[in-house]
């Protein structure tokens, strides 16, 4: 029974994003206190073709974002940055938890020892 509501969720769902985004574009386009009013320019059937362009828009866009490769660097970096440094550091059980002299103290520690490649 929960595999068949969860199927019927997932169903809904996909069959109505779309007429459920541009109805909710329609709203903001038709708010006058919103930024993105259009006035009493526009008729309705303008503002729901504007809306279904945005929404195309937008999808294409997730679409051709995912087709986009990374640059990788031709030459890989030689040292290790603070930013990784601290990343790495919060990662382990109970750094956090010291005084933020003890933290910056032990973070500056490593970066060196990485970067001279000392243990």
């Amino acid at each position: 029974m929960a595999k068949q509501y969860e199927t019927l969720v997932r169903e809904n769902i996909s069959s109505n994003y779309e007429s459920r985004t541009c109805c909710y574009l329609l709203g903001i386009f038709s708010k006058p206190n919103h930024e993105l009013y259009c006035g009493n320019i526009l008729t309705v059937s303008q503002r729901k073709s504007i809306a279904r362009y945005v929404f195309q828009k937008k999808l294409n866009a997730e679409d051709e974002m995912s087709e986009k490769q990374s640059i990788q660097e031709s030459v890989p970096q030689q040292t290790a940055t603070p930013g990784y440094v601290c990343r790495n550091l919060k990662a382990i059980n109970g750094v956090t938890k010291v005084n933020l002299k003890t933290f910056n103290s032990l973070k500056e520690a490593v970066l060196v020892a990485i970067n001279s490649n000392k243990p």
